[in-house]
């Protein structure tokens, strides 16, 4: 139940965060950047973090002696994506004060997201698929997908009442996601982990096994 919070900050880097840089200097050097254009710092960033996560950040954390689980990641992944919100909600206020900023500021917070989105859907995606039995495989993983689907229905009901504008709408899904993330913390100290990725499928009434081609006496 609270996977949802993630997306609710993820999929607005292609509304919000495009509101934000079209109040910014998009002049980069001799390029301009169209506000929209920044979201490609996204797909790049995953493409580096991943390896970096995978072969040097998680083995690091396991060598000393605290291991970043999925149950742990997930939670960690929710409080660095309200990080995110705080570092744009300032940025905001900083707009809304007279300041022009240069669009390219918002590669800080694109890089703390997309660390969160790895930490919190890479993560979760697997952690799901290992955790359902075979029979229930693909009913989890279409869950899961749906929690995007509520994220934006959750999203449009506060922006349909207007109850947050400018600096304040960052600050409000900032603590949001960090009370997610505490409440996910706390609800994995209770689960108990099962891993079904290694379930092998039973063998239908009347068929048998494949023979073994290893010479006899082997």
């Amino acid at each position: 139940p609270t996977v949802p919070f993630f997306w609710m900050l993820f999929d607005q880097k292609a509304s919000t965060w495009v509101v934000q840089a079209r109040a910014m200097d998009q002049q980069v050097g001799s390029f301009t950047f169209q506000p929209s254009q920044m979201q490609f710092v996204n797909p790049a960033l995953v493409m580096l973090l991943i390896p970096l996560l995978t072969i040097v950040i998680y083995p690091l954390f396991q060598r000393l002696g605290w291991e970043l689980t999925p149950l742990r990641r997930m939670p960690l992944g929710l409080v660095i994506g309200a990080f995110s919100y705080v570092i744009a909600g300032y940025y905001q206020v900083l707009i809304e004060g007279g300041s022009q900023l240069n669009i390219a500021w918002q590669i800080l917070p694109y890089i703390v997201l997309t660390l969160a989105e790895i930490l919190v859907s890479t993560t979760g995606l697997e952690f799901a698929y290992t955790q359902a039995p075979r029979e229930m495989k693909s009913v989890v993983q279409s869950l899961w997908l749906l929690n995007s689907t509520l994220a934006n229905v959750a999203v449009s009901i506060p922006a349909a009442l207007n109850i947050f504008t400018g600096a304040a709408q960052f600050f409000f899904y900032a603590g949001l996601a960090a009370l997610a993330g505490t409440g996910m913390a706390l609800m994995a100290r209770r689960y108990k982990v099962r891993d079904y990725y290694q379930e092998v499928a039973p063998i239908p009434v009347g068929e048998h096994a494949a023979p073994s081609l290893a010479p006899k006496g082997a």
